[in-house]
């Protein structure tokens, strides 16, 4: 096997400048490297991960922090995205999941003790101020993704919800819907993803665009008192309520795809019909919405996630982002799942 010194001779350098060369220290000039990169490749050597990573304290390890399980699209798109923004970097990327507000607590607080990784990446928490002074004092660069509190961290990437909700409300009331309600994710809202803040700024483009409170229905997981219930209960009493509403909407805004096609395959189930009865519009436009003709708001989590490692990738290299916190706007897909009302 070739050694250090090997490559050493071949590249006409120094061991030591080797080392700093494959450890990719910014100390080697740009040819230096590239010859002792070429030389390396040639001889079939590569350094140690392990000795690496002593040598230069570094961990070469980015974890991502999400509430979902990973087999989701949105967090496998996510997971997409930050490799691809990573790849070729020399960092891995690990995956980190919580479920429950307790694991997010305790992933906080041993957070400064885990001296386990380069940089963290975290999607949709709102955090609680002594989760956020933990955040603040980190010794990792920190990237946050559609977070509710974006300017604790070194950097993030926002999805703006507040002009997505306000374009599916006013679609709504240019097809001429006088009656609309908002229905919130299957997770029990006692949860804690941004998506809740799609519910808030709902109601507000509703009263800006002139509803009156009896002219708003919200439907929420909170509504339904059973916990432990599967996805087609939480469906079928969604469905049920939406029904037997005294404020008798005929659009709804979802708070996901996944939730308006399981609304649509429930008003299905009775004999209710989408668009001719009901209008519904989803949030997120996955690969089926199309498929399912939804009208839908589409955002692009691949991209936002591969923007949010380039900026983690700058910030533990030591530069400087140019773009702390990075809104990316939701586009109106209007397709066949809505409808003008006589």
């Amino acid at each position: 096997m070739a050694t250090l010194q090997d490559v050493a001779d071949k590249a006409g350098v120094s061991v030591s400048t080797v080392s700093r060369a494959l450890r990719e220290t910014g100390q080697v000039k740009s040819d230096t490297s590239q010859r002792i990169r070429s030389a390396a490749r040639q001889l079939h050597f590569s350094l140690s991960r392990s000795a690496s990573s002593l040598a230069s304290g570094k961990t070469m390890r980015v974890v991502y922090l999400t509430y979902n399980d990973l087999n989701t699209w949105y967090t496998s798109e996510c997971m997409e995205g930050l490799y691809t923004g990573l790849y070729g970097s020399g960092y891995d990327l690990i995956p980190y999941v919580t479920r429950t507000k307790d694991e997010l607590d305790a992933f906080i607080e041993e957070l400064p003790d885990n001296g386990n990784l380069d940089g963290l990446v975290l999607t949709s928490f709102p955090f609680t101020e002594h989760q956020l002074t933990i955040l603040r004092g980190l010794h990792v660069p920190t990237v946050a993704i559609d977070s509710n509190s974006p300017d604790v961290f070194d950097a993030a990437v926002m999805l703006d919800n507040k002009s997505a909700m306000y374009s599916a409300v006013q679609l709504l009331q240019r097809l001429g819907h006088k009656s609309i309600a908002y229905v919130g994710d299957l997770l029990s809202d006692r949860f804690f993803i941004s998506s809740r803040t799609r519910c808030e700024y709902f109601l507000d483009a509703a009263k800006q665009l002139g509803y009156g409170d009896d002219n708003i229905d919200v439907f929420t997981r909170d509504d339904i008192t059973r916990d432990n219930i599967g996805t087609q209960s939480v469906i079928t009493q969604y469905v049920s309520s939406i029904l037997s509403s005294p404020k008798k909407p005929t659009a709804i805004c979802a708070a996901t795809d996944y939730l308006a096609m399981g609304l649509i395959h429930g008003f299905y189930e009775v004999g209710v019909s989408v668009p001719d009865d009901f209008s519904v519009i989803g949030f997120d436009d996955m690969d089926c919405a199309d498929l399912m003709d939804l009208t839908t708001l589409h955002q692009d989590p691949l991209a936002t996630s591969k923007l949010a490692a380039e900026k983690l990738l700058k910030l533990m290299k030591g530069e400087k982002v140019e773009e702390r916190y990075t809104s990316l706007k939701a586009s109106l897909v209007v397709r066949h799942s809505t409808k003008r009302v006589s």
